[in-house]
């Protein structure tokens, strides 16, 4: 029952996001250079900063509680409204569940290696 609703949930936010726009992809008008839309824009080194915390939460202890309080910039997260607040915690949830992939797709192949 338990992982019916955490799948309904994973639904329910999926959709809201496509209704929120969220999952719209940044384009440019190539007259103006403008974006069009709501879009920000991550730089592959934040996103390696952040993969870089996620491996070194997960290689401490890979059943670690709450892993998302130790990722959580308490600062940012503090100045921001309480719509706000959800919308960096979902966004912060779909990186770590990402990044997490990774970590597991990355080291499962190199056990393997040393296997081999």
């Amino acid at each position: 029952m338990r992982t019916k609703n955490i799948a309904l949930k994973r639904l329910a936010l999926k959709a809201k996001k496509r209704l929120t726009g969220k999952n719209k992809i940044n384009t440019y008008n190539i007259d103006t250079k403008k974006p069009y839309g709501n879009v920000r824009i991550i730089s592959c080194e934040e996103d390696e900063r952040f993969y870089k915390k996620v491996c070194k939460i997960l290689s401490e202890n890979r059943d670690i509680q709450n892993p998302l309080g130790k990722l959580i910039d308490r600062n940012i997260y503090n100045s921001l409204t309480v719509t706000s607040k959800e919308k960096y915690f979902f966004d912060l949830i779909d990186k770590y569940a990402e990044c997490k992939a990774r970590f597991e797709k990355e080291n499962s192949v190199s056990a393997y290696n040393e296997v081999m």
